[in-house]
């Protein structure tokens, strides 16, 4: 009977402090390391409804295609689509090698205008989202850089160097005829990247940056051929990180964003941030901003009203958050952890 008595004893004994402790997959606290995975994932504007669509890997940027259920992304240089709800993952680039710049999309969601490596260049092309296939690409000998649709979107325009020591000039593609005509001619060596074409006002916008790096935000009157600056703040060198507008144009100027204000002429650093985008729906003038300018576990990005100069914090762990077109969803690239730390086994 004391035999019988005594198994149960030990048992318990030694069971007790296993029920208690817990158990760790990760291991212990000491050597825990977290594991994460990128992903992208949509969320409502005001940060709800957080919906993971597919899990990725060196993802660069990804935004809406207007008039679909399509996202576009780029990953390890490659331009691929997906559906919101992360099926039909479709590479759509073929072999050529696209360079780290978010491409530009139309409003219909036709075509799409990007940049990709040819021979020791960067040069232009257009993609056709209806027939699914290239219907321009540019292979010529020079350097094209960032491709912008003009505000009534028959065109493009990019900054162009034919060689090294040469200036740069602004073209513009034609997106029917392919026809390129020159529309500006810099008469010094400093460099430009983002431009835009304001058809109503016959305005263009550029950034540019003499060899010290210093960077100007530039209009140029087509109609005149004049020149003036609007801000001394502007960043440049990474691409798109100027959103042109017909209202505001809102530019990196580390570590901060600039806004500028084509109205009434005014310039205002509004936040610490990267990456800014643009929505300005029933009223709401909303400056959307990524406080990291790469992908980390303590990433946020924040809604910005330029009306109240207030903001909102929407997500963490969140990086190159861009609106949809009527403004009500935020796409974004975020991360997760895949290998969590397990919770007690029993608890309260």
């Amino acid at each position: 009977m004391k035999k019988k008595l005594f198994l149960p004893i030990i048992f318990i004994t030694f069971m007790l402090p296993l029920l208690f402790c817990g158990c760790n997959y990760g291991g212990d606290d000491n050597d825990y390391e977290p594991i994460y995975q990128d992903a992208i994932y949509i969320m409502d504007a005001d940060g709800s409804n957080k919906q993971k669509v597919i899990d990725v890997d060196n993802c660069d940027n990804v935004q809406f295609i207007p008039n679909s259920n399509k996202l576009l992304y780029l990953a390890d240089n490659s331009l691929y689509t997906v559906n919101e709800d992360g099926i039909d993952n479709t590479k759509i680039s073929g072999n050529l090698e696209i360079t780290n710049h978010l491409p530009v999309i139309k409003s219909d969601g036709q075509m799409i205008a990007l940049r990709f490596k040819y021979v020791d260049n960067t040069n232009i092309g257009l993609f056709d989202m209806v027939s699914s296939s290239f219907c321009y690409l540019s292979n010529k000998i020079r350097k094209e850089d960032y491709p912008t649709f003009s505000s009534n979107e028959e065109f493009i325009t990019y900054a162009v160097r034919d060689t090294l020591n040469q200036p740069f000039y602004i073209a513009k593609l034609y997106v029917t005829t392919l026809l390129e005509n020159t529309i500006f001619s810099s008469t010094s060596l400093n460099s430009i990247s983002e431009t835009y074409l304001n058809n109503s006002s016959n305005k263009l916008y550029f950034t540019e940056a003499n060899y010290r790096g210093n960077a100007s935000l530039i209009e140029y009157n087509l109609d005149n051929q004049t020149e003036i600056t609007l801000s001394e703040n502007p960043s440049i060198g990474h691409g798109n990180q100027t959103k042109f507008g017909e209202i505001y144009i809102a530019y990196q100027s580390y570590p901060d964003i600039g806004l500028y204000d084509l109205i009434y002429g005014s310039d205002l650093i509004i936040e610490d941030g990267f990456w800014p985008d643009i929505s300005i729906v029933a009223g709401n003038k909303i400056l959307l901003v990524n406080e990291s300018f790469h992908l980390n576990y303590d990433s946020i990005i924040y809604l910005y009203n330029i009306d109240t100069f207030s903001q909102t914090e929407l997500t963490t762990s969140g990086y190159r958050g861009m609106f949809s077109k009527d403004g009500s969803q935020i796409v974004y690239i975020g991360l997760y952890v895949t290998n969590p730390q397990s919770k007690n086994l029993i608890t309260n």
